[in-house]
């Protein structure tokens, strides 16, 4: 499958916002920090993938197993 890199898009700083805000109410108890718009969608001007990236860091992964069925 060929990988697609687009122009930067100021979009993703929103889409990732919206997406951002639907995760850390319902992941609050398994959160160590809130959840982060990671990769190369979030760094201004960069071109890249149109896929926006989340990191959820966990306070232990083994418990984490509890919020894949929120998810």
């Amino acid at each position: 499958m060929p990988v697609e890199v687009v122009e930067y898009d100021p979009a993703w700083q929103h889409e990732f916002a919206e997406q951002g805000d639907r995760l850390n109410i319902p992941l609050r108890g398994w959160l160590s920090e809130p959840v982060e718009h990671v990769g190369s969608t979030a760094v201004p001007g960069l071109a890249s993938k149109p896929i926006v990236d989340v990191l959820a860091p966990v306070t232990s992964l083994t418990d984490a197993r509890g919020a894949v069925s929120i998810l």
